[in-house]
């Protein structure tokens, strides 16, 4: 609802189930051009970018530093 109606580029911090159920409730009212998981494990970001990937969502692990200047969209979903 705050994003602005072009927004492409999502970044989501976390890699559990919620991050995942999140990453899919935004594809769905808004044509993602890119998406960024990343988390405190790489293998874990790796893994839920492979299950989105999977969904046919354009996903792939990153990092927060490398990423969030150039985000459109930014969500949090970690209990850290």
């Amino acid at each position: 609802a705050l994003g602005r109606e072009d927004a492409q580029r999502l970044l989501i911090f976390g890699t559990g189930h919620q991050a995942y159920w999140d990453a899919r409730a935004i594809s769905r009212v808004r044509q993602l051009s890119s998406i960024i998981v990343a988390g405190r494990s790489p293998d874990a970001a790796e893994g839920l970018a492979a299950r989105l990937r999977a969904d046919g969502l354009p996903a792939r692990a990153g990092t927060i530093a490398d990423h969030a200047p150039t985000s459109d969209i930014i969500v949090t979903v970690t209990s850290a």
